[in-house]
């Protein structure tokens, strides 16, 4: 059993200076190829056990960021990204029939599957904003807003089976040996809301309160309270904007120049997993190096 990856990316950042100083663009061309040998690489309801598969991507983003004075406490501002990561869309170029054969056997159908995949292709759009108001120096309120969709070209080939969004927990990423992209929900467990081959549409909403109790050069920490929302669809015949996972609790976050951001956090889900029946009740976050 064996999964060998190798890939290559440049990217290039600039400041701009319309239409204020604090807007950024960056973009990125990147690739990656996956030799799977042996390795059982879920596509669906299917297994992909040997091929290569090729990932050629440009990546762009714009986004504006006023937020400030502190990186670690905000107290004002705002923060937006709108980002596009896309392939070339190969199956139309080739004309290729994606469409998979009747009885095939066993070695047929990973050979199909290699061939269906030997180039991904998809378009994925993300957009996310942040915005921050104080109440006083030592309270404010973070709002967050957050969409995802991931696309495809082609009707007859479908989804690529990679660069899916895993929803629910600490959103720490764990394994992202298929880019894919995990997006925290506190007060569920880690990735739970998706569907095991993951998800191509993601809403999340957030509101979070944070009181600073020391914003010393050595440490800084402040505590929070929070309630926020959000769900994975696997495409846009099951899409509901409305139909969210809500959670909602309290933690703290400490920032030490030697070790980065650490916190804790402990969250109530109000709803239930996928396929199940009953809420998801008390779950206790790690936050390591990173905010929510």
């Amino acid at each position: 059993q064996k999964l060998g990856i190798t890939g290559a990316s440049i990217g290039l950042g600039q400041r701009l200076k319309w239409p204020d100083d604090f807007f950024q663009l960056s973009q990125t061309i990147a690739y990656q190829s996956f030799q799977l040998k042996n390795y059982g690489f879920r596509v669906g309801a299917n297994v992909l056990n040997n091929g290569t598969l090729n990932n050629l991507s440009y990546n762009i983003n714009f986004s504006r960021s006023s937020a400030g004075p502190s990186l670690i406490f905000p107290t004002y501002g705002s923060e937006f990204s709108f980002g596009l990561k896309a392939t070339l869309p190969y199956s139309l170029i080739s004309k290729k029939d994606f469409v998979e054969p009747d009885n095939l056997t066993a070695v047929e159908q990973n050979d199909f599957l290699a061939e269906k995949f030997k180039w991904l292709e998809y378009y994925k759009i993300t957009a996310k904003g942040k915005w921050y108001t104080a109440f006083t120096d030592k309270l404010v309120l973070m709002t967050n807003a957050e969409l995802g969709f991931l696309g495809f070209y082609n009707d007859k080939l479908g989804q690529t089976p990679f660069e899916r969004y895993f929803v629910g927990g600490d959103g720490i990423a764990q394994f992202q040996l298929d880019g894919r992209e995990t997006v925290g929900l506190r007060g569920y467990e880690n990735n739970r809301l998706s569907s095991i081959s993951g998800g191509t549409i993601y809403n999340k909403f957030q509101l979070e309160l944070r009181y600073s109790i020391t914003d010393a050069p050595s440490a800084s920490i402040y505590t929070l309270g929070f309630v926020e929302a959000g769900n994975s669809y696997d495409n846009f015949e099951v899409y509901n904007p409305f139909e969210l996972k809500r959670s909602a609790g309290v933690g703290v976050r400490i920032f030490m120049p030697a070790f980065g951001l650490l916190g804790i956090d402990f969250a109530h889900g109000f709803d239930p997993l996928p396929g199940q029946a009953i809420k998801s009740g008390w779950q206790t976050h790690f936050i390591i190096g990173r905010q929510f």
